[in-house]
């Protein structure tokens, strides 16, 4: 998979936003923005598109702007920006980086908190914070 190809589709930024917002399953992030699971679910498969009125509070929520969840063209927003800074190369390799750390400090789940902390790296790149 390209880098270009993460946030391809609006159901595909919907998803990786909401998890890289902290909500790991479709039913929290519902609860969230008081929706039904089967809303999010279809918005995420790219069945339907978010209406206009409830794009404000995704992107509130998902902590991204309204263009970055229904730009056609990745590379036309902000975040997709500093998302190609992000090479998948390096993503790896800084996973790596963090199963080590976590092997050598003998955490329970080296495999689990390495994905995390990977995971929240990647957002903290992707977000602009990260310059």
């Amino acid at each position: 998979m390209k880098e270009s190809d993460w946030y391809v589709t609006v159901g595909n930024r919907i998803k990786c936003s909401r998890v890289n917002a902290g909500y790991d399953t479709q039913t929290k992030f519902a609860e969230a923005i008081e929706f039904d699971h089967a809303s999010v679910s279809r918005w995420e498969l790219g069945k339907a598109i978010p209406p206009s009125d409830v794009l404000p509070l995704l992107a509130d929520k998902l902590n991204v702007s309204i263009d970055f969840l229904l730009a056609n063209d990745i590379k036309e927003t902000k975040q997709a920006k500093h998302h190609d800074k992000v090479t998948i190369e390096k993503a790896i390799q800084r996973l790596i980086e963090y199963y080590n750390k976590a092997k050598k400090e003998g955490k329970a789940n080296p495999v689990g908190w390495a994905l995390k902390k990977t995971g929240e790296w990647v957002h903290y790149i992707t977000t602009g914070m990260g310059r």
